[in-house]
């Protein structure tokens, strides 16, 4: 039978080498991994191609939620601060704030002018943008969209010729000149030959041109719709006139064709 001091001895024994190996066992463990990586040297893209994205833990410099975030508090306070410039602005009721007033109220009740944006980007580019719904019109209907109605209260004094390329009609001294169709201005200035013009383009490429305007009420880049008045006849000690012409694929046609008069 083992005496009880032989015992201790084995137990004593066993136990050093346990000793033993477990500090063998960390030893090869520092030799076999690699430095430890600090944080900011952590880069997400560069994890294993052999663990799926799922099973390996985020590496990258910064959290993405953590990232998302601080930009969500960013947007917040440019909210906010935007809001309360907004309020100051419009409880003020100082003079030197009323133009930045008058600004914003314009710009929060104005729609947006998809008619407009489309005539522009057909004009520059040939075709209009089809991503948005209000630019999906088929070429056939478009063609159908506008109805014309003469621009003055007038008879035809000057009818169409080639080399006029328009027409004059005699009005009344200082009669409002109306816009004939819904469109975008495109120029405002002064032609030789037919005084202020103002060009008006429309859907499908059609422009009106409106010359001999006295007290022009657009200017360039606006949106007039039809009856908008865009000026008025020249006044004069004989007639006013007012000259009008339709161009439509570099072509003019007779405004005659397209809208009556009286």
């Amino acid at each position: 039978m083992m005496s009880l001091e032989r015992w201790n001895q084995n137990v004593k024994k066993r136990r050093e080498q346990k000793v033993q190996f477990l500090k063998q066992g960390k030893e090869r463990e520092k030799m076999a991994l690699p430095p430890p990586i600090k944080p900011h040297e952590l880069d997400f893209y560069h994890m294993s191609p052999d663990v799926e994205p799922w099973n390996q833990p985020y590496v990258g410099a910064k959290h993405p939620i953590k990232r998302k975030s601080n930009w969500f508090k960013t947007q917040l306070l440019i909210s906010a601060l935007l809001f309360v410039v907004t309020l100051l602005i419009f409880q003020a009721h100082t003079p030197i704030l009323k133009p930045a007033e008058r600004f914003m109220t314009q710009a929060f009740t104005r729609e947006f002018n998809f008619a407009g944006m489309s005539a522009q980007y057909e004009k520059y580019i040939g075709e209009a943008p089809a991503i948005l719904p209000a630019f999906q019109k088929d070429k056939e209907d478009k063609e159908q969209v506008i109805t014309w109605s003469a621009p003055v209260k007038g008879t035809v004094g000057l009818p169409f010729d080639e080399k006029r390329k328009g027409l004059v009609l005699y009005t009344t001294d200082g009669a409002p000149v109306h816009a004939a169709a819904e469109g975008l201005v495109i120029f405002v200035g002064n032609k030789e030959g037919l005084g202020n013009l103002v060009k008006v383009q429309h859907m499908s490429g059609v422009v009106t041109w409106y010359g001999l305007l006295d007290d022009i009420q657009v200017k360039q880049k606006d949106w007039v719709k039809r009856g908008d008045v865009i000026g008025s006849a020249v006044r004069s000690d004989q007639k006013s006139m007012v000259y009008l012409a339709v161009e439509h694929q570099d072509r003019f046609i007779n405004p005659a064709d397209v809208m009556s008069f009286e």
